[in-house]
């Protein structure tokens, strides 16, 4: 395939989940604040910071994996369980983490609890990508790797930019900056997938 198609279909895989990210971003914080605060008034501190966590990576997950869903919808037939996998493992994994985090910082110090939460939210994001795609692709394992190491990197590009820009990341731009290093990482494999498969359509 000409290597123009691949440049053009992996910069909007890369848009497509800045884009997601942005738009999301003002999402999060109204959707996990509200529900997190309900939820707490109920069932307790611990009960609030999994719901905290579970719609605020899944909220922005949604927006990514949107985005990333109208760049290969046409291409390949697994677009849609990317997408669900993609959602609910931002699901899974924000409410271990957060509930791994709760539960076990003053019990063991937050140094520990970190490193559990973290490994523990990466595992059920990783896994969950797996479970979408594993059949479907040859590259599941591969794939599964990939959405991890993007996670991590989108957690680490939306600190730094914290640090650097204040407020203004608080503003959506901080959404943004997770989607795009999210894109950046995980577009080699579904963009090389979908220009080898079968059902490739040509675009103009």
């Amino acid at each position: 395939m000409p290597l123009s198609l691949n440049r053009r279909l992996w910069t909007q895989w890369v848009v497509a989940s800045a884009l997601g990210g942005l738009v999301f971003a003002f999402v999060v914080r109204l959707v996990s604040t509200g529900a997190g605060g309900s939820v707490g008034e109920s069932l307790g501190a611990m009960a609030a910071e999994v719901v905290i966590g579970a719609s605020a990576l899944g909220a922005i997950m949604l927006g990514i994996a949107t985005g990333q869903w109208a760049v290969i919808r046409g291409r390949v037939a697994w677009a849609g369980s990317m997408w669900l996998a993609t959602v609910a493992g931002g699901v899974l994994a924000g409410a271990a983490a957060f509930g791994v985090l709760a539960g076990l910082t003053d019990s063991v110090g937050p140094a520990i609890a970190v490193a559990a939460a973290v490994v523990l939210g990466l595992v059920a994001f990783g896994t969950t990508q797996w479970l979408g795609i594993r059949g479907r692709i040859d590259q599941a394992w591969g794939y599964s790797a990939a959405a991890m190491a993007g996670l991590v990197a989108a957690v680490v590009a939306t600190g730094v930019s914290g640090v650097l820009m204040g407020e203004f990341a608080g503003t959506g731009l901080g959404g943004g900056i997770f989607g795009a290093a999210y894109g950046v990482v995980t577009g080699r494999t579904p963009i090389a997938v979908a220009l080898g498969a079968e059902s490739l359509q040509e675009t103009p």
